[in-house]
């Protein structure tokens, strides 16, 4: 099989097998951009879960089988899952408990094309040229604060009409006002001591001129295990029509441009790659409101080397809004045939 002690000997990006939207046959193969020759930091662990620690980048791929191996030429052999996602859900669990402030876990999609020879052939909206594509961040952030950020087009700043390389976003524990959201403990909503499901939906919609495009939503969800009484926590994370950031200029929450609806479609139809990535910068403010409250409760601060987020259970699904539209759908039509029926003296029989 293809091993990370083969990677090393081949020169060779390393491959790590879990199941990835049900298929057994793919996994992640990772990415180290640090230093030069570091080895990668990532584990398989029991019950499909794949650990990341370090300063790691990750991408969804298909396997890579013993025909692969006398073939291996850096990053030849690699093809990545690439996932269609309009009118679908998106989930998976993370645990970001071991990523304190000030690291930065990101699990994303980016429009990106197949590797090259000599590299991922990564790209993300921070580039340039041809290495710009669009970017929808799932979820970044830490066991203090998290994000979820939609980038589609070049530009900088609250410009009013994009979601540019600053992004339309959403975000909670980034200061006390959500606290209680999101964090160690947090009292009505994700409690980051312990995992947590992410789900996203990428709803078809058209706007008021007939044009198509995608309204993006992410939920957090968790169970109350601690208290054993079976219910669970949901926070309606990312909202499409009320979120902050580059396309409001006045900074109130404004709804997702129709322009950029449209291109987030367009990249979805195209199909799009998984990414994970753990990774820190001397100034993560914009993320986490900076850590002065998270010292100040006696927790540690970023250590990257020894940061550790895990996922599992990453899966796609028809959207469930889509299935209670059509069940809505099949209701009306059987009360209007109902209605008919009586109408004309006639019953319906059961089936």
């Amino acid at each position: 099989m293809y091993t990370t002690a083969l990677a090393a000997l081949l020169g060779t990006p390393p491959f790590y097998a879990v199941t990835v939207d049900g298929e057994l046959d793919g996994g992640f193969v990772a990415e180290p951009f640090h230093r030069d020759g570091a080895p990668t930091r990532v584990a398989v662990l029991p019950d499909e879960k794949i650990e990341v620690r370090d300063n790691q980048r990750l991408f969804a791929t298909g396997s890579l089988g013993e025909s692969s191996i006398e073939s291996i030429d850096d990053w030849t052999p690699i093809s990545y899952r690439q996932f269609s996602l309009v009118n679908r859900d998106l989930s998976f669990d993370v645990d970001l408990s071991g990523v304190p402030c000030g690291c930065n876990g990101a699990i994303y999609l980016v429009g990106m094309s197949s590797p090259n020879q000599w590299n991922s052939n990564y790209c993300d909206i921070q580039m340039s040229g041809d290495q710009r594509c669009l970017e929808v961040y799932l979820l970044e952030g830490n066991a203090k604060a998290v994000q979820s950020t939609l980038h589609t087009a070049e530009g900088k700043g609250n410009e009013g009409h994009s979601c540019n390389q600053d992004g339309c976003y959403a975000s909670l524990g980034k200061d006390r006002s959500t606290a209680h959201l999101y964090g160690p403990g947090a009292s009505e909503g994700i409690d980051t001591s312990r995992p947590f499901t992410v789900s996203a939906t990428f709803r078809e919609a058209h706007d008021e001129n007939g044009a198509p495009g995608v309204a993006y939503d992410v939920t957090l969800m968790q169970s109350d295990s601690v208290s054993g009484s079976g219910s669970s926590r949901s926070v309606h994370f990312f909202d499409s029509e009320a979120v902050a950031g580059s396309h409001s200029a006045d900074g109130s929450p404004q709804p997702v441009p129709a322009a950029d609806r449209t291109r987030t479609r367009d990249a979805l139809l195209n199909k799009m790659v998984l990414v994970v990535s753990l990774w820190t910068a001397d100034d993560l403010s914009w993320l986490d409101g900076g850590c002065k409250d998270w010292i100040a409760a006696g927790r540690s601060t970023c250590d990257l080397p020894n940061a550790r987020l895990v996922l599992s259970k990453c899966a796609r699904r028809a959207s469930h809004r889509l299935h209670r539209r059509h069940h809505r759908r099949r209701h009306r039509h059987r009360l209007r045939r109902l209605h008919h029926h009586r109408r004309h003296g006639r019953r319906l029989g059961c089936r």
